[in-house]
């Protein structure tokens, strides 16, 4: 494969440096990711949120680096852009018991990790309140995107001109009966936004749309894309996700004999051949699995346990054939495929990696 495109990944896995310059003898990075524990405060049902880092190499998670504003509460979302992580929307306290909470808020708030000794600061807020908004940077033009979580559609941020301005769906798309699924991807070298619809009962069309930034115009690439699970990821034009075997109900279904990923070329807008080329232990993997690309060939398959306390991941490596086009996959490790490392001490939940 060829280089990755650079786009808002740094921090999810450090595509330059970590927090602290942590390069190994050879000058390369270790690879890293930057993920969110809720962890509580007290008993009477109050949370806090911290970041930390986990070290795919020496196994290691880091101490808290800083603690999520007191003024987010549950359902924000978070993305990074130009070595900043954003803060948008969620409820209006940590507290579930609390009348405000599950609530859409319209702050958002702003961490730069060149400088983390400044902490939050606070950045101007969305057109409107959102829930759980679906978030995706494209940082070549430093802006930020929010959809959905309220009743207007979409929203955004001019990170050098600090404002907001709604966005309206795609002009052919009933909101009524369609909803965006967690495949949201920048397609760095086109300059667009992958966004994907999918049907509450998970039957009929489920459509795959861009939409070109600068032109700031939609197109539909496919009518009857398929449904789509948590895991995906985008590189080099090549659409990666886990695979989504038990359509009808838009969940991940592995078995012993069927491969686990999937391939779909976004230029071409054709799927494409994938051979599993080794042992992959497929029944140990849950649906609700991401995917990330750590550089070249290199990518990672993580989920956190919340019964257990567990982080898991394996890393594999997925290549394109030059002939034939056809994508092999292989573990990197055969020996050790599944790496379990426990949540940070008090930690109740997980999240998953910033996007």
């Amino acid at each position: 494969m060829g280089e990755s495109e650079p786009c808002s990944r740094k921090l999810k896995v450090m595509g330059e440096r970590g927090w602290d310059g942590d390069w190994d003898g050879d000058g390369v990075l270790r690879e890293t990711l930057l993920f969110c524990a809720w962890k509580p405060t007290d008993t009477e049902g109050h949370f806090k949120v911290d970041l930390h880092t986990l070290n795919l190499e020496t196994r290691e998670i880091s101490p808290a680096l800083i603690t999520m504003p007191p003024e987010v509460g549950d359902g924000f979302s978070a993305v990074v852009c130009r070595n900043h992580v954003y803060v948008l929307g969620g409820g209006g306290s940590m507290d579930r018991r609390s009348p405000d909470w599950g609530t859409g808020q319209d702050h958002v708030f702003c961490f730069d990790s060149d400088h983390p000794d400044h902490g939050w600061k606070q950045a101007p807020p969305m057109s409107v309140p959102r829930w759980n908004p679906t978030v995706v940077a494209a940082e070549a033009q430093g802006k930020i995107y929010a959809f959905m979580g309220s009743l207007q559609f979409g929203d955004v941020f001019d990170v050098g001109r600090s404002c907001w301005k709604l966005l309206s769906p795609p002009p052919d798309v009933d909101l009524d009966t369609l909803y965006l699924s967690p495949l949201l991807h920048y397609d760095s070298p086109r300059s667009r936004i992958l966004c994907h619809f999918q049907t509450y009962d998970f039957r009929g069309n489920f459509p795959l749309y861009a939409y070109y930034v600068d032109s700031e115009s939609w197109e539909c690439l496919s009518e009857n894309f398929g449904t789509w699970p948590l895991g995906s990821v985008l590189v080099d034009g090549l659409l990666y996700r886990l695979l989504c075997s038990d359509g009808d109900k838009g969940v991940s279904s592995f078995s012993d004999h069927s491969c686990p990923l999937e391939a779909y070329d976004v230029v071409e807008n054709k799927w494409l051949p994938v051979n599993w080329s080794s042992r992959f232990p497929l029944l140990e993997v849950p649906s609700y699995s991401d995917i990330y690309h750590l550089g070249n060939d290199h990518f990672c398959l993580a989920w956190g346990n919340t019964l257990d306390g567990y982080f898991n991941y394996t890393k594999i490596s997925i290549s394109v054939h030059d002939n034939s086009g056809e994508i092999h996959a292989t573990l990197l490790s055969e020996s050790d495929s599944i790496i379990s490392v426990p949540f940070p001490e008090e930690a109740t939940c997980l999240f998953t990696c910033l996007k």
